[in-house]
């Protein structure tokens, strides 16, 4: 998991230096959105991980779940979630507001 994170990133930033911004949000999104679901694994948020084998899936609800139990990656997550509405969804953003948000996200690389 943790390969495919830093690879997710990766290829978001080619996206971004290439110009393509919505692609470039969808996989810091999705950077984002694995990383999280790592961090329920490795703190055994058995709760949370019941959930997910009970529906067979990850809903956005349990990511959230898992940032209200680790409140310090809620700016990530936050940054994440505005990359994936605003800017893949909306295709509302400019340049200037992806790099900024893909800054936050970025840290992720350094706790896997």
């Amino acid at each position: 998991m943790r390969n495919l994170i830093l690879k997710y990133l990766e290829e978001a930033d080619e996206f971004l230096n290439k110009g393509d911004l919505v692609d470039a949000c969808e996989k810091y999104y999705k950077a984002t959105e694995d990383f999280l679901k790592y961090i329920a694994i490795v703190d055994n948020m058995s709760e949370i991980l019941n959930q997910v084998n009970a529906k067979n899936y990850w809903e956005s609800e349990l990511l959230f779940k898992v940032v209200k139990k680790k409140v310090e990656l809620k700016d990530i997550w936050k940054a994440a979630w505005k990359l994936h509405t605003d800017c893949f969804h909306e295709e509302r953003m400019n340049l200037r507001e992806v790099k900024t948000l893909a800054s936050i996200i970025k840290v992720i690389s350094n706790r896997i």
